[in-house]
């Protein structure tokens, strides 16, 4: 055995080892492999070469500055390519590649370059590069909208307001005696019309929801402007119509609180000829309150209220939850798992014959909770009594049903629905629940309060649906009023262009 500087010392052996002095028994005489030193797998061991040389599995692209430069290659395949790495490596241009290795001369600096100060009229707000573009005149103008000078299309004020409704001015009327400075005078010498008056809101000081709609009064104006001034203080909120229309959705009305009051007034616009606006200011304040969320409802039909119900009968929830587009409902017989409803849609009323699973004989504990588009629902109160005595009411059968109240809940769930709404002006479908009485009267208002069409729907099983006629109606919005029971309703219908 070898303790010290053992090897193979045959020298006819592949591993022959000159410098070992003691033979270890490693000695092979197997000496095939690739004799070729441009092969991938050349063996300097190998004597003979046994056609095993690879010259593919090393070879690439051996220019380091070429895209797909292999730096483990030893045999260069010829494969180099320079453009799929190419493009453009300065950082600040327009078409900055942060991919690139290669830098192929493409840069360009005028695609992103704009006005890139946000108070300029030409600001770009996707611009990158500042071309030292910015002005600050073509957008200038009088901001103010109560001046002669406003201009509604400005973003800076350049303090050109100067002249406002009411100043004195020359009027240009000859027939003024000595034609002089008179105060019956608006913007630009401009006679106003002594005909020209004041509108106010024409619904009554009180609470609503932002789901609510209020109304000016119709002066025959170019334009309503609606101001609601906070009375804890601060700047008010300013809703301007844009066009002749009287009604506003308070949804509308960007910056109203929840709990606060405001002092609502209403300006007449009227055109004159001028190239502004003349503002004839609502002197009448009505004070508007907007309504606190509601957290929680309750199901109002309580046993000790109406009495029993058949299945065909309505219960309702309390109280009318803003915004909300589901109702979900749960009735729990003792013992038994809740049964869970949901009522998609904005009406608060139910059908019991629309709830699977409900049991002629069985009383049910109801709770409700309204449910919003983003998921969230309002709390449930206390659950309230509901009893169930059968299908439908026949002569002599099951307890004595309070017939009042019967009719008072019937009158509570009429509701009316149109569709489509926005609408083309030709016809409309009217889909009316609820109902009592054997024909509904329609009207259709315009924005000036003028009767567009009047007509009469009959009614069949409680229901009308059927379409209603509007002979082409200019594009804008109408209010349609139907007299249901002699509860007046209505919708707001859209005609666009």
């Amino acid at each position: 055995l070898c303790d010290y500087n053992g090897g193979c010392t045959d020298p006819a052996a592949c591993n022959y080892d000159a410098s070992v002095f003691c033979d270890d028994g490693s000695c092979s005489f197997t000496c095939e492999g690739c004799t070729d030193m441009a092969a991938c797998n050349f063996d300097p061991s190998a004597l003979t070469d046994d056609g095993s040389c690879d010259y593919l599995s090393c070879a690439g692209c051996m220019d380091a500055g070429a895209c797909n430069y292999d730096m483990t290659a030893t045999i260069d395949d010829g494969s180099c390519e320079f453009t799929s790495c190419a493009g453009c490596m300065d950082a600040g241009a327009c078409n900055y590649d942060a991919t690139a290795t290669l830098d192929d001369g493409s840069c360009e600096f005028t695609s992103c370059a704009g006005c890139m100060d946000a108070g300029a009229c030409n600001y770009d707000a996707t611009a990158t590069i500042d071309d030292f573009s910015c002005e600050y005149t073509s957008c200038a103008g009088c901001m103010d909208m109560a001046a002669c000078e406003y201009d509604p299309t400005a973003t800076l004020d350049d303090g050109s307001c100067a002249t406002y409704p009411g100043d004195a001015c020359d009027d240009g009327n000859d027939l003024t005696v000595g034609d002089s400075i008179q105060g019956d005078c608006g913007c630009a010498g401009v006679l106003i019309d002594p005909d020209v008056v004041a509108t106010q809101c024409d619904y009554p000081s009180g609470t609503y929801d932002r789901c609510d709609m209020i109304k000016a009064d119709w002066v025959g104006a170019d334009d309503y402007r609606f101001v609601f001034t906070p009375q804890s203080g601060g700047a008010p909120m300013v809703h301007e119509q844009g066009l002749p229309n009287t009604f506003l959705l308070l949804s509308e009305v960007d910056g109203l609180q929840a709990g606060e009051t405001y002092d609502l007034t209403v300006d007449a616009g009227y055109d004159l000829g001028l190239s502004s606006l003349y503002w004839e200011t609502g002197l009448v304040v009505t004070e508007i309150t907007v309504a606190l969320p509601v957290t929680s409802v309750t199901a109002t039909d309580a046993c000790s209220v109406h009495g029993p119900h058949f299945l065909g009968d309505y219960i309702s929830a309390e109280a009318f939850v803003c915004g909300a587009d589901k109702w979900i409902w749960y009735f729990q017989a003792a013992g038994e798992m809740p049964i869970q409803h949901v009522k998609n849609g904005a009406g608060r009323y139910l059908r019991l014959s629309a709830v699977p699973g409900l049991t002629s004989g069985e009383t049910y504990t109801v709770t409700v909770e309204a449910g919003y588009p983003d998921g969230s629902t309002t709390l449930a109160d206390a659950g309230t009594c509901i009893q169930i005595i059968g299908l439908a009411p026949s002569a002599g059968e099951g307890p004595e049903v309070d017939t009042e109240a019967v009719t008072e809940r019937d009158l509570e769930v009429a509701e009316a629905a149109l569709y489509p709404n926005p609408n083309n002006g030709q016809q409309v479908m009217v889909n009316l629940t609820g109902v009592q009485q054997a024909q509904v009267q329609v009207w259709v208002y315009s924005t000036t309060g003028a009767v567009v069409t009047h007509t009469t729907l009959q009614t069949a099983g409680g229901h009308v649906q059927q379409p209603l006629q509007l002979g082409g109606l200019a594009a804008g919005t109408y209010v349609v009023r139907f007299d249901i029971d002699g509860t007046p309703l209505q919708q707001t219908l859209v005609v666009t262009p």
